[in-house]
């Protein structure tokens, strides 16, 4: 056996063994099939707007005028620690994204809410997405970024989102694609996993010390060459991160 094919066989065998421990460092996390869940009601899903306590404190809340820290259900199953900041109650909306009813109304109406100007800026962030083969949509809430994503060709696509009932609708909705529970500073996702990352109206929500985590952690799980694209409502909601 001569020496030169001995340098061939253990360079083909070194190959061999850095794509194994490739594969076993880029475990992808948990998969829950949240659609499949019995999620428990949160108090907003126990309101009777026939009783007049009820529909008043429903008012209160969508008007502004009493904003409290979220209440989670004792049972609500959770992978990961919830922040503080994701348990406030934001945008006028009940128990902000953690119940059954009012996590669908957002769903449904944000679109609206916001004159159509999200199918634009959705197609903005897929194009510029679209050479990748692998891609997270961070912040989904109801799976439509995602959904913009995999329709354009791309084959692996993510959804990470914190609300089980957010990614509940999203999986109802979307059932072909991955959502998994997760944090934007903690993603959960092994080094160099994905070519592209896509934020849609997310870091307005996040404070600064978070959003610079999300901004690390984002770095981290791209691969070289990658690209991170975010839309915000206003330029001016990234100085200091960009």
């Amino acid at each position: 056996m001569s020496a030169a094919f001995i340098v061939y066989y253990c360079k083909c065998l070194n190959l061999y063994f850095l794509s194994i421990m490739n594969k076993l460092n880029s475990i992808d996390p948990d998969y829950v099939e949240w659609n499949k869940i019995e999620l428990p009601d949160a108090w907003p899903d126990q309101l009777s707007f026939n009783q007049f306590s009820d529909l008043g404190l429903f008012i209160r809340k969508v008007r502004g005028k009493q904003i409290e820290p979220v209440v989670l259900p004792e049972s609500l199953p959770l992978n990961v620690e919830l922040p503080k900041y994701l348990l406030q109650e934001f945008h006028n909306l009940p128990n902000g994204n953690y119940s059954k009813k009012i996590s669908r109304g957002y769903v449904t109406g944000f679109d609206v809410s916001m004159l159509g100007k999200m199918k634009y800026a959705r197609s903005k962030l897929a194009d510029d997405l679209s050479f990748c083969s692998s891609v997270l949509d961070v912040g989904s809430a109801g799976g439509r970024m995602a959904a913009v994503l995999a329709a354009t060709g791309i084959k692996d696509v993510w959804g990470l989102e914190a609300s089980p009932y957010l990614l509940q609708h999203a999986m109802n909705d979307y059932p072909d694609i991955k959502f998994i529970q997760g944090l934007a500073e903690e993603t959960g996702f092994s080094s160099e996993r994905f070519d592209g990352i896509s934020a849609c109206f997310l870091f307005h929500e996040i404070p600064p010390k978070y959003a610079a985590q999300a901004l690390s952690e984002f770095y981290r799980i791209l691969k070289p060459g990658g690209i991170v694209s975010i839309a915000e409502p206003a330029p001016e909601q990234m100085l200091g991160y960009v």
